[in-house]
C-alpha cells in the first residue's frame, strides 16, 4: 500500500512565491503573470493567484 503526503497546492504556491521573491525574481510595477509562475512550478492558476490573499 502506497501511502503519500497530502498535497497543500496553496501551501506549495505560497512557498514558491515567497522563493522567488527572495531570489529577486519579481520586480516592482513589473506584472507577475500567474499562468507563467503556475506552469513552472507544475500548479493550476487557482493557487498560484490565491495563495498570496490574506486568509
Amino acid at each position: 500500500m502506497q501511502t503519500s503526503e497530502p498535497r497543500d497546492p496553496y501551501g506549495a504556491a505560497l512557498g514558491a512565491l515567497k522563493r522567488f521573491a527572495e531570489a529577486g525574481r519579481f520586480v516592482p510595477g513589473e506584472p507577475i503573470v500567474v499562468t507563467e509562475l503556475a506552469a513552472e512550478v507544475g500548479l493550476s492558476a487557482t493557487p498560484v493567484r490565491e495563495a498570496p490573499a490574506p486568509g
